[in-house]
């Protein structure tokens, strides 16, 4: 993991200008997602929950991309399976015509 310090090149009452090598950003002070924090913890809190919601994400991911390997390996005749994927909340299922 790579810290990087920015120069803080002006502040206002809602936030920060901050320099990146030629580039200048605006960083918004309540602002949650931000492009820098102005302290290593603030980064590291924010580091961690970035990286448990997309941990949450990609096991969701897995789990889909299991069961639906599982259908296809699955041997039954293609008139009794069902698909069990759960997408967005919906269960989808085979159409039996």
């Amino acid at each position: 993991m790579v810290e990087i310090t920015f120069k803080m090149v002006r502040e206002t009452p809602c936030g920060y200008w901050i320099k990146e090598f030629i580039t200048e950003h605006w960083v918004s002070k309540p602002s949650r997602k931000r492009f820098a924090y102005p302290t290593q913890n603030e980064a590291m809190v924010n580091f961690k929950a970035r990286k448990t919601r997309q941990i949450g994400i990609l096991s969701r991911q897995l789990e889909r991309a299991k069961i639906a390997l599982t259908y296809v390996q699955n041997d039954q005749p293609e008139s009794t399976r069902i698909n069990p994927l759960k997408i967005r909340g919906v269960l989808w299922q085979k159409n039996q015509y």
